[in-house]
């Protein structure tokens, strides 16, 4: 029962370390229940002005994909993983509990949105992981701003502003993360995996470069592509080609989504609508290699009721062993929750699409006998500093 004047600061950070410790768990989600309620109006605030401000830089000729929009509220293992990752991190003190994302189609459009938020004062550029992505090979830029709780206290929103091909590589990590339970996202994960995205990383850096990227032609991809990495004349990004094409058919990646994908059923026919003004409760239940998906619709007005049923569910979810993932979003995509949400549906369709251009690239450029040739340089380079560390 939450106190008649709510929680202070202190327990609310008493709470926090409680979850970081694994002690008094169930007591100390209630308080973090109430404290991320806490930033619901304020997520509102933020989602509206996006709403807008993303009509100003999206365009009619941008017939090939309309700008994707979502929010939530974060998920409550992973403010817990936060909190471990960040021991002096104080639960008051995240700035990301209300989020949202913005996707566009090219980085041109990306970076524009975020100088006219910046510009008219309701963001501030927090990190600029396209200029200089983080280890694990992210891109995406992050900007924080201050909105109003129902109180007309302040509260943090992260918005995190991104383009298509930059959505596809963050949506099948996640995929990857969350269908095997590793954690590629915190660097936990197995050095094939996390070096499979590291180099996709790099060659989709080189995608958003290329001009023939959306024109759905990969020969003119391809020989773009091929003009791009002699003007870098740079080792490294054929290292990283070949590297995509080797772990590729190493951890049989596509065979690999499309298991994820075919075990994923879902029980409710509301998850593809994009109009719902509020928020859609998702559980995803596991039974051995089978995923169930269910959702509840809330509306903005239920916000209560949505972080109190999202609260329950969560506490089922809890724990290193559990089998079910609980998450609370919403969006404006016009193909819904799993448009703007596909990790959660094991949807890497647009990935594999853009992997399947990378596979093209690769064969075109080089022929069996330079393949081969590939593997025993490589093999070899990589043998060496093994040896040597």
């Amino acid at each position: 029962m939450v106190p008649p004047n709510g929680y202070t600061k202190s327990q609310i950070r008493k709470a926090g370390n409680n979850l970081a410790n694994n002690t008094q768990v169930e007591q100390s989600m209630e308080v973090l229940s109430y404290w991320r309620a806490k930033h619901a109006k304020a997520l509102e605030t933020a989602f509206d002005i996006l709403k807008r401000y993303t009509i100003k830089v999206s365009v009619s000729s941008d017939k090939d994909f309309s700008p994707l929009l979502a929010k939530r509220l974060k998920r409550t293992e992973s403010i817990i993983k936060k909190l471990e990752r960040f021991r002096d991190m104080q639960l008051t003190r995240i700035n990301d509990i209300g989020g949202c994302h913005a996707v566009l189609s090219s980085e041109k459009k990306a970076y524009k949105l975020c100088r006219l938020l910046v510009k008219d004062g309701h963001f501030v550029l927090r990190r600029d992981y396209i200029e200089e992505p983080k280890d694990s090979g992210y891109r995406s830029i992050h900007l924080i701003g201050m909105f109003a709780d129902e109180d007309g206290e302040m509260k943090p929103v992260e918005l995190q502003v991104r383009t298509r091909i930059q959505h596809s590589w963050a949506t099948a990590l996640e995929i990857v993360d969350l269908y095997t339970k590793q954690s590629i996202k915190t660097n936990a994960g197995s050095k094939d995996w996390t070096d499979f995205f590291i180099h996709v990383s790099a060659m989709f850096e080189l995608l958003e470069e290329n001009p023939y990227v959306r024109s759905s032609n990969p020969p003119a991809v391809a020989l773009e592509f091929a003009k791009t990495l002699i003007a870098k004349n740079c080792d490294k990004a054929n290292y990283s080609l070949y590297k995509v094409f080797q772990l590729r058919e190493k951890l049989k990646t596509i065979e690999r989504f499309d298991a994820f994908s075919s075990s994923v059923t879902v029980t409710t026919d509301h998850i593809k609508q994009a109009s719902i003004d509020g928020y859609i409760l998702i559980s995803i239940q596991r039974d051995g290699n089978q995923f169930q998906i269910q959702s509840r619709i809330f509306r903005r007005i239920e916000s209560k009721e949505a972080n109190a049923a999202y609260l329950e569910l969560e506490k089922k979810a809890i724990g290193k062993d559990s089998n079910l993932v609980v998450a609370l979003v919403s969006t404006t995509a016009l193909g819904g929750i799993q448009e703007a949400y596909p990790n959660y549906f094991a949807d890497a369709k647009v990935f594999l699409e853009f992997l399947a251009l990378l596979d093209f690239v690769y064969k075109e450029l080089n022929p069996p006998m330079t393949r081969a040739f590939h593997r025993m340089k490589y093999s070899l380079r990589e043998v060496m500093t093994k040896d040597s560390k």
